[in-house]
């Protein structure tokens, strides 16, 4: 484990194997980094610990800890699209930076990972199928 991170961030972590959603953001493991990431040097996407991958309008945002081993890449044509790189014996860890109703904390195992933001799909009205 990673001795960068408090025993705060990791009592309530929560591991995966493939996929993981937190709140609106979902992790999905990948077999590599896709062309066209770089690793993140935008000013806005860094927390005091690490770098926001997902931001949130009432600025609970979803951080990736910095710790050794630990790369977040972004796509720069691309906004919002971030890939997490853990290389082997390292630890990732996302938290949701909120002091109440936040979600679990999710380790990363070594591996390569896609972040996604989740969707919802609403009906906005219903109508009458036509020919």
């Amino acid at each position: 484990m990673n001795n960068t991170y408090t025993e705060e961030d990791l009592r309530n972590a929560v591991g995966f194997k493939n996929q993981s959603p937190q709140g609106d953001l979902l992790a999905i493991r990948i077999k590599e980094v896709p062309d066209g990431y770089e690793k993140v040097s935008s000013a806005e996407a860094k927390a005091p610990d690490g770098t926001i991958v997902a931001h949130s309008e009432t600025g609970h945002h979803h951080v990736m800890l910095d710790a050794p081993g630990v790369c977040v890449l972004e796509n720069p044509d691309c906004a919002g699209r971030f890939v997490v790189s853990v290389a082997p014996e390292a630890t990732g860890l996302l938290v949701h930076r909120r002091t109440q109703h936040k979600h679990a904390p999710k380790l990363f195992s070594p591996g390569v990972y896609e972040l996604r933001r989740q969707r919802e799909f609403v009906m906005q009205s219903a109508r009458r199928v036509t020919d």
